[in-house]
């Protein structure tokens, strides 16, 4: 079947392989990237090899790896924690035992969704090099075994895709199976130019391939599925009754209804659980599909405790504060505007990766709707967002003038129970105004 024969799992894998075996992994500061050396020696292992390595390499120049990483991260198959001021790679144990318990369709549905609905691809590619959807439609309308020229009129356009981990997304559609790219007999050795596209043709060598294209296109678009909730606690869930259970409710009410009306009073409840919600779309492209695991909504353990927080703006002032894990963003954005005495008049966001995206839905803000899919911050405390030390934040406030706050978690201390939601530690800077003095 399609899925078992994915190159794509395996180099999965093998990653998952790695980073269990190796012990203290150091991660970049900034991005959270693997240092040269770790990439060389995974990427050797990789069946989706990068042709055009530089000497000075980073994640990125890795397009698949480098891909691959990032959803591992995002589907926290290894999380981050800080030691003696250096980020670390660490595994998770149970999370990688839930990927591995699932089917080869299972796991191929996972990483999918993870690339698809969850990763920023604002934050982890250069945008830059994306086509449009109509690119892909037109290639999802092909029959088996076609091969289409790139050229400067259609797919291949010099000057705005990149090579490495920039040929995005094709090399990315064609790890996970979607069609053939064909190298360029001309490209000998690595082109002058990093904006050369290298390959010379795409193929259309599957059946299923085209399928699931065509179905991820034309019915999973990213616009529409890059909002999901993947922070969401244990706590909620249950309170929600989780997904299963409220379509579940929603299916007996509609049985119901309708005994009503033939006069059959005693019905019995739906029981069987209900298809996964992202793969149930790609059953007319594989009748039979059978995807019930999933890897998300991922259930963050709720952290009680203080909070040490480093709040900077630029190189004006800085606070260090005690926070409860009990205080909301909502409740921790009135805290910043009190120690900057800020008028509490725009609108504001947090971004816990550190980086103002507004593609992922994986942020805070006080008016979820109106910038992007953001999540509301009064319906979240410290304590359920799953932060760890060295963590670094992001707290934008006033969307015209800008003002972005840096958010560094110093410590946590798991067995303090705070008797108020904040202290101030410490204080060092000049406060900026607000805004300028009119004339």
């Amino acid at each position: 079947m399609f899925f078992e024969e994915q190159v794509i799992l395996k180099d999965f894998e093998i990653i998952l392989d790695f980073i269990e075996r190796s012990e203290k992994i150091e991660l970049s500061a900034t991005n959270e990237w693997l240092g040269s050396k770790d990439l060389l020696k995974l990427h050797e292992k990789l069946h989706f090899q990068s042709k055009f390595i530089p000497e000075r390499c980073n994640q990125a120049h890795f397009g698949v790896l480098n891909t691959l990483l990032e959803i591992a991260k995002t589907a926290r198959l290894f999380e981050v924690s800080a030691h003696k001021s250096k980020k670390i790679l660490v595994p998770n144990p149970e999370r990688i035992q839930l990927y591995r318990e699932m089917s080869k369709a299972e796991q191929y549905f996972a990483l999918l969704e993870s690339w698809w609905c969850f990763l920023s691809w604002k934050q982890v590619y250069d945008t830059h090099g994306f086509y449009s959807q109509d690119m892909y439609e037109l290639l999802s309308q092909q029959k088996p075994g076609v091969t289409l020229t790139i050229n400067d009129h259609d797919l291949k356009r010099k000057g705005t895709l990149m090579l490495g981990g920039q040929v995005f997304p094709l090399i990315v559609f064609e790890a996970f199976g979607l069609f053939k790219l064909n190298w360029d007999a001309q490209v000998q050795t690595k082109p002058k130019s990093s904006f050369i596209c290298p390959y010379e043709s795409v193929t259309l060598d599957s059946k299923d391939g085209i399928l699931a294209l065509k179905t991820l296109i034309l019915e999973r678009p990213r616009h529409k599925w890059g909002n999901q909730d993947s922070t969401m606690t244990k706590e909620m869930r249950e309170e929600m009754g989780g997904t299963d259970a409220i379509e579940g409710k929603l299916i007996n009410l509609l049985l119901q209804a309708k005994s009503k009306m033939e006069g059959k009073p005693n019905v019995p409840k739906l029981e069987r659980p209900l298809d996964h919600p992202f793969a149930s779309a790609f059953k007319r492209a594989f009748p039979g599909l059978k995807v019930k695991k999933s890897l998300y909504p991922i259930q963050i353990v709720y952290q009680p405790g203080l909070y040490h927080l480093r709040i900077s703006l630029y190189n004006l002032c800085k606070f260090e504060v005690a926070v409860a894990d009990t205080v909301s963003l909502y409740r921790l954005h009135m805290i910043i505007q009190k120690l900057v005495k800020f008028d509490n008049d725009h609108m504001f966001a947090f971004y816990p990766k550190g980086k103002e995206s507004n593609a992922s839905g994986d942020f805070y803000v006080s008016e979820p709707g109106l910038l992007g899919e953001g999540k509301a911050v009064d319906m979240f405390t410290l304590g359920q967002m799953g932060l760890y030390v060295g963590q670094k934040m992001l707290y934008v406030f006033d969307f015209g003038d800008n003002w972005q706050f840096k958010i560094d978690v110093l410590a946590i201390d798991p067995n303090a129970k705070p008797k108020k939601d904040y202290k101030l530690l410490k204080s060092t800077g000049k406060l900026p105004k607000q805004y300028e003095d009119w004339d």
